[in-house]
């Protein structure tokens, strides 16, 4: 397949669109991605691991972690995409009001909605128990539940199904959308004959709590026990990036240089000069790749880094990425400036300064 076969098969928003929302209909408390939302991305990769070389692991070495390996896993180049939701734990037990216990770095306001959910050993899958809406009252987090009964043990995650209108989806956006990023792109890859080593961690618990760097991005932190950081070239993070442009508005994917003001990674400066540089010559090919010069959240990032000098914080602009107002938004179009941008800096080698 040339190139432009390849963009028109794998890498539009239309195939972006149908994974993502298969992905993030999925609630996926942290902790919990094996049984919710990574048995589905199992079974979208499945046609490919008819092609040879191709190889998925649903727990790499019980990690809690999946991966899917290009050639051999763990080597050359790493892409991350978290598959978790932020998510929070009950204080107590009841039909009306739950105190909740963040597992996250929460920041919505009072009226989210949200859905309460328990773990069934007999499906290994989790049910859907309550559903109510948070409460915030003097700094203290409460969800009201409208419908069923909340137990110790329980879940609470936000409770919206992906909706679209036109190009602009919102729901559980993050990261929905980075993990259907990485499916589209290793179906690209495949088609395009890529011979080099790859793979794609779909990691558990990025979210937790944010107050050190060894507090949260625990699934990532287990998979880096795992590889030789030694036979590693460079570390993509594909992730939400936060924005205040509105999702109507076609705006490009984004990469940082340094992520939540230098708690996360910092590229160092060749490796920034070298993607800059890579961001203008694809934006003669009308893929746009702006730089962020504002912030982004770190997560799996503060990991990388541990691994290798040589990580790439790239991802796409996304509104209310902690539910902050409202559901999260973000534009197919952006995701696909995204996938096509990762594509292209993949194929054409990262440098080894």
């Amino acid at each position: 397949m040339d190139t432009q076969e390849i963009y028109s098969t794998y890498l539009h928003r239309e195939a972006i669109y149908r994974h993502l929302k298969d992905i993030g209909d999925i609630y996926a408390p942290s902790q919990g991605i094996r049984y919710s939302r990574l048995p589905k991305v199992e079974e979208l990769l499945a046609p490919l691991m008819e092609k040879p070389g191709v190889t998925f692991y649903a727990d790499w070495q019980r990690t809690g972690n999946g991966l899917l390996s290009i050639n051999t896993p763990g080597q050359g180049i790493i892409l991350f995409h978290h598959l978790d939701q932020y998510s929070y734990l009950a204080e107590n037990e009841g039909t009306e009001q739950i105190r909740l216990r963040e597992y996250c770095a929460h920041r919505g306001a009072s009226g989210i909605k949200v859905v309460a959910l328990r773990f069934n050993l007999d499906t290994m899958r989790y049910d859907e128990v309550a559903h109510g809406e948070i409460l915030v009252r003097q700094d203290k987090l409460y969800m009201m539940v409208e419908q069923g009964e909340v137990h110790y043990g329980d879940r609470i995650v936000f409770a919206n199904k992906i909706e679209r209108q036109g190009d602009v989806l919102i729901g559980s956006i993050d990261n929905a959308a980075g993990a259907a990023i990485g499916i589209v792109l290793a179906q690209a890859l495949v088609a395009a004959g890529y011979k080099h080593d790859i793979s794609f961690v779909f990691t558990d618990e990025d979210n937790g709590l944010p107050y050190e760097n060894a507090h949260f991005c625990r699934g990532a932190q287990r998979f880096a026990r795992t590889i030789d950081p030694q036979l590693l070239k460079a570390a993509v993070v594909i992730d939400a990036q936060g924005t205040d442009l509105p999702s109507q508005e076609e705006s490009g994917a984004r990469f940082i240089e340094k992520v939540s003001n230098c708690k996360g990674v910092v590229m160092p400066p060749h490796n920034y000069a070298w993607l800059k540089k890579r961001a203008g010559e694809l934006g003669k090919q009308g893929i746009v790749l702006r730089e962020n010069t504002i912030y982004a959240s770190r997560g799996d990032d503060t990991v990388a880094y541990s691994l290798t000098q040589n990580v790439y914080p790239i991802g796409y602009p996304a509104q209310n990425v902690f539910f902050a107002n409202q559901a999260t938004s973000v534009n197919l179009a952006d995701l696909e400036h995204l996938v096509r941008a990762l594509f292209e800096i993949i194929m054409g080698g990262f440098p080894l300064y």
